[in-house]
């Protein structure tokens, strides 16, 4: 039995269309490396001539780190000055 003194609310915050509107300019206009990479004139920071230099090397490991391109590009950086 419900009673007439009972109000419902819907408790979901509503969220105005100009609001999403500011929060995705402001998503996609800051510099995000993930968010980078999803744009059409995206560039991996990797040299051609550097990676064939490596490429005659027989010893060579890879390190996983996940599904992410950060990850590798943090062991590259912290490694950059033995390669």
């Amino acid at each position: 039995m419900i009673s007439g003194k009972i109000n419902f609310k819907n408790f979901y915050p509503i969220i105005k269309k100009n609001e999403i509107k500011k929060i995705l300019k402001f998503t996609l206009n800051s510099n995000n490396e993930v968010i980078n990479s999803l744009k059409k004139n995206f560039k991996l920071s990797y040299d051609i001539k550097k990676i064939k230099k490596i490429q005659n090397n027989s010893d060579l490991r890879v390190i996983g780190i996940g599904g992410s391109i950060l990850g590798a590009k943090a062991i590259y950086s912290f490694l950059r000055h033995k390669i």
